[in-house]
């Protein structure tokens, strides 16, 4: 015993120090240079009526044949505490336990232990608070202990390995049981924790010899609940001793046990003051997780019954709500006047600085220009929770915070059985089960709506049967009848009101990065909710092809960016919406929307907005994109498919909308784009059913040998073909052909015959596929001859086994073994004499069509297989079986 006041029954705790691994009750506590034992000769003096203690046991495992482990050690501690408590005013004193390394294992299982039997009760009942300096929770970082102790000179060799070496080892079993024990026991009986991790490694180590990861009980990633976290300046053997009362560390020690003293167990604390609105919320479901990695301080709406829980563990629980500055005033006022305090904000902070252990939950703190930390209370004696949209205000985390994604499904199922108050044993459990299982699918496992649906069938405005069907009806309506009624304690707001408060939060800023944002919610609600690029954007805004057209012009997109695109200006606009958690953006900068929102986002606009939104929308994907057949062009018109695909969905007529050749162009060119993308992933339905429509658009106003019109007839024809409807895509074509000799154009003539070599060949008219092949190539070769253009197969060819996918560039001249026309035109050559008996012919040809299509392609691309598979054909019908079977291989 260190300290003892002069009247023992005077003393009003007893803090004890357990030593560690090759320790002693004194040398551990003592820094080697000034002597200075801080338990005795600084403590005293910081807590005059405190007992000090420090209990000594052997730890010198890797010397002696010890196989003693630390339960041992642990009942060896707690009978030595009951004797020195052996009275009536010492066996209830607090208790405040501190371990080093070692020591710290020892007093988990010593409390484990008196938790569960009786004769150590007025221990387990006493303990106020626990620190640990070093303390391997987790084991050490450099494989074990024994790696250590093994470069201490005089270890004897060969000896049997002691227990509490195997229980040290990194990952030992028995260290998990006991961290896990020791933290059902902080569930039951919430003293506070306090974890010192040393920072400095030992002379001649290259790492820490208990890594921060293993010195703290909470896990990486996971909010402190009960834990502060503290890192010391110091080495392993330093971490606890202290030559002086300025060292910081020995500062931070004496603070954290002023401070476990005066707040004591939690579970002896009932909240002088609890202002908290909500009742209890019976529904509450789920997000166990979360709970626990919270510590049980998670505070939204979804988890108000948890705060019930802070009667027990903090001396004041007050709430904030953060939606305006206005609400805010008025809740530090309500607790001014509660609390009997100046009515001011910074009255109340100044007060509650001068306060221990309480809670400021600052709740719906959405507001992007809300300045959070000016509320915050001074000083470390409390807690603040905040909730928000904001992911922002993650910087201001001390201890870090939770994302609180969709519900897990069977979580969200439960929720809405339950708030349906559905009494399922008179009704079909299980085909309530399976109806509830599609709502929340289609509600994206977003707990408010599933709250709200479950209102609406609770109310009997419909039954968990027919609410699909009437959701996918009415969206909106149906859940603004499931908000709550007037006097009932649920939230208040619907799930889409509360998102259409962001919406005019946003509406109120007058900068053009808002302006942006509102504009960008509106062109994401028709495209698809996942994976919005910036780089469709900037490539729509950098578009030549699209920026004389007046519908994309005119739209609010162009008039924020008319010169040129704006990466700051974007990125501020995405910002505004993360803030408000309308999108989210992940880490290689794709954007996404919840399925309900993006529902919302649509629901909320009028007839003219929605027309409005959907064009600027369409010519945004539209201008994006071209008809070129770069392999670029084709990585974009792939990603872009998605978003044609939701776009199209929503199309109600606008797309092919009569109107003055001004309006029609635009969408047209956008409905041709489409179309390439639908044919390039082999969805000819579609792309037909576009191709058709867009030629009912422009016949009225184009000419038959217009060349936009021709263009589109070339891709109809190749739809037609692909659909296998070969006979009526051969009448198309030859039609173009008499345009293409009437008018001598080379160009459509040469596109014309790729297609119609295909349909020839697809319907085993090999004849006819070399004749009109062989004549295509002569026409091509004699203009390459007198021309440097080539001519652009790439825009309006789409020949099925060359496809739109070329690298030519229209600004230069190809090689012939590179000139994606030739290429298709050689391939219907080819595969015309391979069938004809011409197999050395075929060869030359499938030769040339390969080697082009690995210049061209690349050696994995479909195009390059397809030719190579032509290849193979063409050797087996030489006979060249071998190389056949390699090309195979």
């Amino acid at each position: 015993m260190f300290h003892q006041h002069t009247h023992t029954s005077f003393a009003l705790h007893s803090i004890i120090a357990i030593h560690g691994l090759n320790g002693d009750k004194f040398r551990t506590w003592t820094e080697p240079k000034s002597q200075k034992l801080w338990l005795r000769d600084f403590l005293p003096k910081e807590l005059p009526r405190a007992r000090v203690m420090s209990f000594g046991y052997n730890a010198t495992a890797a010397f002696e044949n010890s196989k003693s482990g630390i339960e041992e050690h642990a009942r060896h501690l707690l009978v030595s505490l009951m004797e020195k408590r052996d009275y009536d005013s010492a066996s209830k004193r607090p208790l405040i336990l501190m371990g080093h390394s070692l020591g710290g294992l020892v007093l988990k299982q010593a409390l484990i232990i008196a938790q569960h039997e009786s004769v150590y009760r007025s221990i387990h009942q006493s303990v106020r608070g626990v620190i640990f300096f070093g303390t391997p929770h987790q084991g050490s970082s450099l494989a074990n202990y024994a790696t250590i102790l093994a470069r201490v000179p005089l270890i004897v060799a060969n000896k049997p390995r002691p227990q509490l070496l195997e229980a040290l080892r990194k990952e030992s079993e028995e260290l998990k049981i006991l961290t896990a024990k020791f933290k059902k026991l902080l569930d039951t009986k919430a003293f506070s924790v306090v974890s010192f991790y040393e920072t400095r490694a030992l002379d001649g180590w290259n790492a820490m010899v208990v890594e921060k990861t293993s010195a703290l009980l909470t896990p990486p990633n996971e909010i402190p609940t009960y834990e502060e976290q503290i890192p010391a300046d110091a080495t392993h053997r330093d971490i606890c001793r202290f030559s002086s009362r300025e060292n910081e560390t020995y500062v931070a020690a004496v603070r954290s046990i002023k401070r476990l003293y005066r707040t004591g167990d939690g579970a002896d604390i009932t909240s002088v003051y609890y202002l908290v609105p909500n009742a209890v919320n019976a529904q509450f479901t789920g997000r166990t997780e979360i709970c626990e990695r919270l510590g049980e301080l998670v505070v939204t709406r979804e988890y108000a019954d948890l705060q019930q829980r802070f009667v027990l563990r903090f001396w004041g629980v007050f709430w904030v709500d953060a939606s305006t500055t206005e609400t805010i005033q008025a809740s530090f006022l309500r607790i001014a006047r509660k609390c009997k305090q100046q009515e001011s904000i910074e009255a109340v902070k100044t007060w509650l600085s001068a306060q221990s252990n309480w809670l400021l939950i600052i709740d719906n703190a959405d507001d992007p220009s809300l300045d959070i930390k000016y509320y915050f209370p001074s000083g470390k004696t409390g807690t603040i929770v905040i909730t928000t949209r904001n992911p922002e205000l993650r910087s201001v985390a001390s201890v870090g915070s939770y994302r609180v994604d969709e519900m897990e499904h069977k979580d969200a199922v439960s929720l809405l059985l339950k708030t349906a108050s559905l009494s399922l044993p008179e009704v079909d459990a299980a085909k309530a089960t399976k109806a509830a299982d599609e709502i929340v699918k289609i509600l994206g496992h977003l707990a408010l709506a599933i709250n709200q649906a479950g209102a609406v069938v609770r109310q009997q405005i419909c039954t968990l049967d027919s609410f699909c069907e009437l959701y996918s009806q009415r969206k909106k309506y149906l859940l603004e009848l499931g908000r709550s009624r007037p006097g009932m304690n649920d939230y208040q707001y619907s799930v889409f009101t509360t998102w259409e408060i962001s919406i005019q939060k946003i509406e109120e800023k007058p900068e053009q990065h808002a302006i942006l944002a509102l504009e960008l919610l509106r062109i994401f609600s028709f495209m698809h909710f996942d994976g919005i690029e910036s780089a469709t954007f900037q490539q729509a805004i950098e578009s030549p092809e699209m920026l004389d057209k007046g519908v994309f012009t005119s739209s609010l997109l162009v008039q924020l960016m008319p010169s040129e695109w704006d990466q700051i200006l974007w990125g501020r606009a995405v910002s505004v919406l993360v803030a408000f958690s309308l999108v989210s953006v992940n880490d290689f900068g794709s954007i996404s929307l919840h399925p309900l929102v993006h529902e919302w986002s649509r629901e909320r606009l009028s007839e003219n907005e929605r027309k409005d939104a959907w064009e600027t929308a369409a010519m945004t994907l539209a201008a994006s994109i071209t008809r070129l057949g770069t392999f670029v062009d084709w990585q974009r018109r792939r990603k872009a498919l998605p978003h044609i695909d939701a776009l199209l969905l929503h199309d109600q007529g606008y797309l092919f909308t009569d109107g003055c050749m001004g309006c029609v162009m635009p969408r047209s060119i956008a409905a041709q784009k489409f179309m390439i993308a639908y044919h390039e992933s082999t969805r000819s339905e579609k792309a037909l059913a576009l191709g058709l429509s867009n030629l009912t658009l422009i016949e009225p106003i184009l000419y038959p040998d217009d060349r936009h019109r021709l263009i589109l007839n070339i891709h109809i024809a190749m739809q037609l073909y692909m659909s296998n409807r070969h006979p009526e895509s051969i009448t198309l074509l030859n039609s173009l052909l008499e345009i293409a000799t009437t008018n001598n154009d080379t160009e459509l003539f040469v596109c014309a015959s790729n297609n119609l070599g295909g349909n020839y060949i697809a319907l085993a008219q090999y004849p006819e596929a070399k004749a009109i092949a062989s004549l295509a190539i002569t026409k091509y070769k004699a203009v390459r001859s007198r021309t440097s253009t080539p001519i652009p197969g790439n825009q309006i060819s789409l020949y099925p086994l060359a496809s739109l996918n070329s690298n030519t560039n229209t600004n230069s001249t190809p090689n012939e073994d590179e000139d994606d026309v030739l290429l298709s035109l050689h391939e219907i050559l080819g595969l015309a004499d391979l069938s004809l008996g011409h197999p050395l012919a075929s060869l030359t040809s499938a030769e040339l069509v390969f080697h082009g299509r690995v210049k061209v392609y690349g050696e994995k691309h479909t195009h390059t297989l397809h030719a190579m598979g032509n290849l193979a054909a063409a050797l087996e019908g030489c006979g060249e079986w071998e190389r056949a079977w390699d090309v195979h291989e």
